[in-house]
């Protein structure tokens, strides 16, 4: 559960179809009552309805309830399937999924389908006692921000840093998209609505410099990963002197916040030209494509806020070269252990999640299923991205799961090269592949 979320409702049924007018009542209400609005509140039930139906169909006789929790934060629902299934076929959450009216094994499928077009995100993880947990997760709508003029910053002798309340959160975002509108931003700033209940809801946490008038002069955000990293977004600075000590001030208020919190290392994957870069360790750096073609890196930083007491990573023997490399270069204590699938016999059918920046036209894909098509669901994927002019396209793999390490071979023949080593994003490290090429 997301950090922020609560649990605020539990039902528990048996895997018959009888039930599913109960699931479908349920999970309405709920998103109705954690505030998403008509529309997604359909969407939210539509999903529901589908997949306790497709479990119904799955979960055998005698398995035992399944549990469905729902719980929210101030932008999202999310609904949680808890149950026991000795076949889960979810080929259908793949975004290239097609599936054929006219075969009787495709028509088991279209719920999985509609569910997945209705949510926008979705996670499957193996809890204790061979039970899965199914997520869905719908955001809230907000409306897109409308380009904006507004008359320069002033620039500001003296500054205090602090809190922002809602409409000066909703006025940084609109500053960040002027004075940084040419380069790579997250997609939040694009809907301050959505920045403002992130923030509120607690899973964030924001800062912002103001001059002597209230100016806004500059701001930053960080959210806790749960996975032991905090992620930093800028500092951004609106039209200030570069000795201005804006970016340092906004840098000590998030270190300060959380440096007697439980995190191990702060990650900045989208710093600014102020970001201050004393104190913290290149990762490594990714290219960023803009619609005229020309290419720019985008790097990412990190500074350990406690001793790295180490963990154990897992990699496939085509991955082991660079991964060593990089641990002694950023003198990051593991236990790397090799992995390699044996021919043993795994699942028929792999998953992927797409996750998409179209205000940059990038696409990560992470991996949330194992499966034997797992080559051909990926070649599926590239082919769906070239056709639809994506620029940059991503994989996140996780290597506190050995399965995921296994995937390396397939990732690196069809293009993608790794660039980087994000400590603690996952269930341990995590590294980032860019595919080098088109590849259509």
């Amino acid at each position: 559960m997301k950090r922020g979320a609560r649990e605020d409702g539990l039902l528990r049924v048996s895997a018959e179809p009888v039930f599913v007018p109960v699931v479908s009542s349920f999970a309405g209400e709920m998103a109705a009552a954690l505030g998403l609005g008509k529309s997604e509140v359909f969407a939210f039930t539509l999903a529901a309805e589908e997949v306790f139906s497709h479990l119904c169909g799955v979960v055998p006789p005698g398995a035992g309830w399944i549990e469905i929790s729902c719980s929210g934060s101030r932008y999202y629902v999310r609904l949680d399937f808890l149950f026991s299934a000795a076949d889960l076929n979810m080929h259908a959450f793949n975004i290239t999924a097609n599936l054929s009216l006219g075969e009787d094994s495709d028509l088991e499928q279209m719920g999985l389908l509609l569910a997945s077009r209705s949510v926008d995100r979705f996670h499957v993880e193996s809890e204790t006692g061979r039970r899965l947990r199914l997520s869905l997760t719908k955001d809230k709508a907000y409306p897109v921000l409308k380009a904006a003029s507004r008359p320069p910053v002033p620039e500001v002798r003296s500054f205090s840093v602090r809190p922002p309340e809602p409409g000066e959160l909703k006025a940084f975002a609109e500053l960040v998209q002027l004075y940084y509108r040419d380069g790579v931003i997250p997609e939040v700033f694009n809907t301050p609505g959505m920045l403002v209940d992130m923030v509120g809801g607690g899973e964030f946490r924001a800062a912002l410099a103001f001059g002597p008038q209230e100016t806004i002069a500059g701001g930053t955000y960080w959210n806790d990963t749960g996975t032991g990293a905090v992620e930093l977004f800028g500092p951004y600075v609106f039209n200030q002197a570069g000795d201005s000590g804006i970016a340092e001030g906004l840098l000590d208020e998030c270190i300060g916040a959380i440096a007697r919190g439980p995190a191990s290392v702060l990650i900045n994957r989208y710093p600014t030209p102020e970001f201050p870069r004393d104190d913290f360790e290149f990762l490594g750096s990714v290219l960023h494509h803009g619609e005229d073609g020309t290419a720019s890196p985008r790097d990412a930083w990190a500074r350990l806020l406690h001793e790295d007491l180490g963990c154990v990573v897992w990699t496939h023997p085509e991955l082991d070269g660079f991964l060593r490399g990089e641990y002694e270069r950023l003198f990051l204590p593991r236990e790397v252990r090799l992995t390699a699938g044996q021919g043993e016999a795994g699942p028929p059918h792999s998953v992927l999640l797409s996750t998409f920046d179209r205000s940059q036209g990038s696409v990560t894909l992470r991996p949330i299923m194992p499966g034997d098509d797992f080559e051909t669901v990926l070649t599926e994927h590239l082919l769906l991205f070239d056709r639809e002019g994506i620029r940059d396209v991503f994989f996140a793999m996780d290597l506190g799961r050995a399965w995921e390490a296994e995937l390396a071979p397939h990732v690196l023949e069809k293009g993608f090269s790794p660039r980087m080593v994000l400590p603690y994003t996952g269930a341990a490290d995590v590294v980032t592949f860019q595919l080098e090429r088109r590849f259509g």
